[in-house]
């Protein structure tokens, strides 16, 4: 004999909820209570009946005592017409019409996989009697609703012949590829060229040695590419006919074919800096491959001395020259007037800062265009740098100005949208009542004659934004008001719920966290936020749950009928709300009125 699990019970029924949900919440506890007693090893439909309104609490015990239809056919027990009575006492007959409403109104949210928002829409499909069509609606559904424009367009390509499960298969597809793709972004992300502080035991060499490294004129290591005893110096290519390199070494072909190719080159890989700091300093440098980028790379004359491959980079504000280039300087007697340095220069991300050896002022020259300036010498590798102030002087950058909007713009162009108090169209929200709560009408807490003048002006002020009404008649609830002085000398008119709040029926809806929020930021690389003025005032209420809203002030009664601060349910109701207005744009979410934008751009 199977030994009985010990466990409580199961929490007792609630018959006096929301009547529009009764039949769903019945079903879930009775699925519930049938685990239960699989669970206590209840076998005997003696004991399940007794066990039945045990479990379903007082209120279905009431129920219970009052059924009058509980006669037992033949093969039938008194539990099983049991259940089957209480089946149709708490399913009414559904109203197809409005069932399949709700169906049509289900949208994807944000966070929601292509399954979970399936699992929702096939929950709902069970109320709306489509027969064998179910799986053809939720197919609909999910091409009219989903939250991917890509998606619902691949969707509509496969025509009527598209099955419930080749959409889900291709709705996961979608999903799994975005999310490879983000990673993969996000790793090619870090692939940028550098300058590192290295240990400097490494970066020693004997002295008289020459550096392992193959240099792009002739292919041959031991000597530098402007050596003027280099063999290729005035050899011609083969290959490109060009005079200065071995067509060993040539990359004409190499380029042709990613020209052929068209390489999408993203300048995200390139927008990890460098930063150089000082007090009166704070400079950028950023190093790219001349494979990708060889306009950047230009021939100057420093101090008299020619030299090749130096980067012109736009988000420089300093000229850098590394120990090699200066040796090399120095060899060809550069003319200059060198000093000491005190900058300090911070490779992004360390707090290790670069030796700076030095800086000296000389003439640099391109294309016959002259201008004395400044060069920092640091100890590491790399190639000379131009920054954009020098390289706009010498003619070979030019800087756009770019025409970009400002927010007073926007105001101008779009003035409708910043005046006064906006109203989400075509929706009113429904606060859920109890109608088990008796109704209070407190009594009205008489005001300062100080503060009544200010109390008049702000009815009418709110009056006039259409966010209260006049009361006319009796009505079952009425709170106090509540004044609260400002610095600037105006008031904050509040009303006190907390008598109507035990009767609001909250929706617990799940406000999302700050963390929620940043991980869905993490491949963004532009960012904005909007604040919605006066948010809760731009929902407006249904005509009925006004009611609850009611206040009393000296100069009488008035409701709300936009949402309001005190309501117990507010905040989740917001969040809901904006959430569903917001779904299907990417990049955009919300915590209440704050709503945080971001994209990831290339430019």
């Amino acid at each position: 004999m199977a030994k009985e699990l010990e466990f409580g019970s199961i929490k007792p029924f609630d018959s006096s909820g929301d009547p529009t949900s009764v039949a769903p919440r019945w079903k879930r506890w009775k699925r519930s209570f049938e685990y239960f007693i699989v669970g206590k090893g209840v076998k005997d439909d003696d004991q399940k009946q007794a066990l039945l309104p045990h479990c379903a609490g007082e209120s279905v015990q009431t129920i219970f005592e009052g059924l009058d239809d509980l006669e037992v056919g033949e093969g039938e027990t008194k539990y099983k017409k049991t259940m089957k009575v209480l089946d149709d006492y708490f399913t009414p007959k559904a109203n197809i019409p409005y069932e399949r409403h709700l169906f049509r109104n289900i949208k994807q949210e944000i966070s929601e996989t292509i399954d979970q928002f399936v699992s929702r829409l096939r929950i709902q499909a069970l109320n709306c009697d489509f027969g064998d069509a179910i799986d053809e609606n939720i197919r609909d559904q999910i091409i009219d609703k989903c939250n991917s424009p890509q998606l619902r367009t691949k969707l509509l390509a496969k025509g009527t012949d598209l099955e419930l499960k080749e959409t889900q298969d291709m709705a996961r597809a979608m999903e799994t590829a975005q999310v490879q793709a983000r990673k993969i972004e996000q790793d090619f992300k870090g692939e940028v060229n550098v300058v590192n502080t290295r240990d400097e035991r490494k970066q020693k060499r004997p002295s008289g040695r020459p550096s392992k490294m193959v240099y792009y004129r002739c292919g041959k290591e031991g000597h530098l590419s402007h050596d003027l005893k280099c063999p290729a110096r005035n050899a011609t290519c083969n290959k490109c006919k060009k005079v200065g390199h071995f067509g060993k070494v040539c990359k004409t072909k190499t380029l042709n074919q990613q020209q052929q190719q068209k390489p999408e080159v993203k300048r995200r890989n390139g927008e990890k800096l460098n930063e150089v700091e000082k007090r009166e300093y704070n400079f950028s440098i950023n190093l790219w491959d001349n494979e990708h980028f060889g306009g950047n790379i230009i021939t100057a004359i420093i101090g008299g001395v020619k030299v090749d491959r130096v980067l012109v980079d736009s988000g420089a504000t300093c000229n850098i020259i590394d120990k090699e280039t200066w040796e090399y300087l120095k060899k060809n007697r550069v003319v200059c007037t060198s000093n000491k340095s005190q900058k300090s220069l911070y490779p992004y991300g360390s707090k290790t800062p670069l030796k700076v050896l030095g800086e000296f002022k000389s003439i640099v020259s391109v294309n016959n265009v002259e201008k004395e300036t400044d060069f920092v010498v640091v100890d590491t590798e790399g190639r000379p740098i131009l920054g954009c102030r020098t390289s706009e002087d010498l003619g070979v950058l030019k800087i756009n100005t770019v025409n970009a909007m400002t927010v007073d713009d926007i105001v101008r162009e779009f003035p409708e949208c910043f005046k006064g108090v906006g109203k989400l169209n075509n929706y009113q929200a429904k606060i859920h009542v109890d109608p088990n709560v008796k109704p209070v009408a407190q009594q009205y807490r008489r005001l300062p004659f100080s503060m009544r003048e200010k109390v008049e002006v702000k009815l009418e002020e709110l009056v006039n934004m259409d966010i209260i009404e006049e009361v006319q008649g009796p009505t079952p609830w009425v709170s106090p008001i509540v004044v609260v002085p400002k610095a600037d000398g105006d008031i904050r008119l509040r009303v006190d719920m907390r008598q109507a709040n035990t009767a609001i029926i909250r929706e617990r809806y799940p406000i999302p966290t700050i963390d929620e929020v940043l991980e869905r930021l993490n491949e963004s690389t532009l960012f904005t936020k909007l604040d919605l003025k006066w948010g809760f005032h731009q929902i407006e209420l249904e005509a009925e749950p006004r009611k609850i809203t009611t206040f009393a002030t000296h100069k009488g009664l008035f409701q709300y009928k936009r949402l309001m601060f005190g309501i117990s349910s507010a905040p989740e109701m917001y969040q809901h709300i904006i959430q569903q207005v917001l779904a299907g744009c990417d990049g955009a979410s919300n915590i209440a009125d704050d709503i945080g934008l971001c994209i990831y751009c290339t430019r």
